[in-house]
Parts: C-alpha cells; structure tokens; sequence
C-alpha cells in the first residue's frame, strides 16, 4: 500500500514537472500579445509624460499593460543591450519623455515625426514602451 502512494506521488510529480515546462518554454513563449493587432490608445509624447507626471496613479490604471500609440519627435535614438532599437520622443530638454524600445531594427534619426505603437511598462524618469512597432 505505501509503495502505490509513493508511485502515484512520484507520477504526479512528473506530470506536474512536465506542465511546468510546457508551460513556461513553450506555450508562454507562442502565445504572447501582438502589438499590431491591438487596439491602441492614441496620444501624443507629451500628453502621455504630463498625464504620468501629474497623477502616477490614475496614469497607470488608464495605461500600464495597454497598447498605446504615441505621435512625437525623435530626440534621441539608440541600441540597447539586446541590440534593439530604442528612440526618445518629446521635447528636447524636458524632464520625462517616452522612452521605446522597438520589437524589430528601426531607422529612425533625430527630428523624425513618428507616431510608434506599444505596450506601456510604466514610469520611471520616462513613459516606457517596449515592443514598438512604426505606423507612420
């Protein structure tokens, strides 16, 4: 009787381990939310950064986990550590922007209008969008 519990205890271990599995490395990775196929919030660069600086708290209850698209110039661009592509959209000397790191390499330079589409992760100094993706 003692060596069935410990059999059955140990398969539903295995089985337990092998859901674990499936579900981190390979469903989890599959089934992730599409940027392009959201529906977006519209907003401008600077709207987005005095809305989060005015009321952090009302801020990401509208936007955090949200597709958001974001109209602004480009005043900074560069790589992050991964090798994306990342830009700053705003205003040349404010304190808070937006900060996008874009799912695919992106040719964009400074001074550029883009409007870029994303997922909104949060305020930092900066509105960040991870994911992005060019519409205009």
């Amino acid at each position: 009787m003692f060596k069935k519990i410990i059999l059955s205890l140990f398969i539903i271990g295995i089985l337990l381990a092998v859901g674990i599995y499936y579900y981190v490395f390979v469903y989890a990775v599959h089934n992730k939310r599409q940027v392009s196929d959201q529906v977006a919030i519209l907003i401008t660069a600077d709207s987005l950064t005095a809305n989060f600086t005015s009321n952090e708290t009302l801020a990401n209850a509208t936007y955090l986990n949200k597709v958001i698209q974001v109209s602004g110039v480009v005043i900074e661009t560069g790589v992050n550590q991964e090798g994306k592509t990342t830009v700053t959209l705003g205003t040349e000397g404010a304190f808070s922007n937006v900060f996008v790191t874009f799912k695919n390499k992106e040719t964009l330079k400074k001074g550029d209008v883009v409007v870029v589409k994303g997922f909104c992760n949060g305020f930092l100094s900066d509105v960040v969008l991870v994911d992005g993706i060019v519409v205009k």
